[in-house]
């Protein structure tokens, strides 16, 4: 079980397969669709894994804050929901597609479809609050983000370069704390 604190004052997010089996029936259904394509295209599942959990979230789970503000309002600022309340409502915010999508990765990586780790990321700007997304590295270290309520997929390097938000971790980004990191290590 997974559960998500929401730092930007929002519910705690609870991911459970075992005691909420829509989230299985919803990765048995990504899976087919990904193997379907796979075999159709002659791709490797690694080559189609991505794109396809990118756009099932994007049609299941739209980007709708109205669906995220009643949820919330009904649970209460900290209070615990299942993911699969925002996948019944049919939206929410990026908070929500990027632990929908982040599971449905993971699932494939446990099942040995894809090789790599996955993360739900986050950042934070003045301007346009609290912001999630996920990120994937795979077995040879190459970094993808699917920030699906922004619309973006890509490798880290292209993905960055177009977007407003940066994508980096604070580590990868250079200046004056990657620089100090860097020289105590070396």
């Amino acid at each position: 079980m997974t559960a998500f604190k929401d730092g930007y004052g929002g519910e705690a997010l609870v991911v459970d397969d075992k005691k909420f089996l829509q989230l299985k029936v919803e990765y048995q259904n990504v899976l087919g669709m990904a193997k379907e394509y796979s075999r159709e295209n002659k791709l490797h599942m690694n080559q189609v894994a991505m794109g396809t959990i990118f756009n099932y979230v994007s049609r299941r789970m739209p980007y709708d804050m109205a669906i995220a503000d009643e949820q919330l309002k009904r649970v209460g600022h900290g209070g615990k929901i299942s993911l699969t309340a925002y996948i019944d409502r049919g939206g929410g915010v990026c908070r929500h597609q990027a632990l929908f999508g982040g599971y449905l990765i993971e699932k494939m990586i446990d099942d040995g479809y894809l090789r790599g780790k996955v993360s739900v990321d986050r950042s934070y700007s003045k301007e346009e609050g609290g912001h999630a997304w996920i990120r994937y590295t795979n077995s040879v270290g190459k970094v993808f983000i699917l920030d699906i309520a922004q619309g973006v997929m890509g490798a880290l390097e292209k993905v960055n370069t177009n977007s407003y938000w940066d994508y980096r971790r604070p580590e990868e980004r250079g200046g004056l704390a990657s620089l100090k990191k860097k020289l105590v290590l070396k």
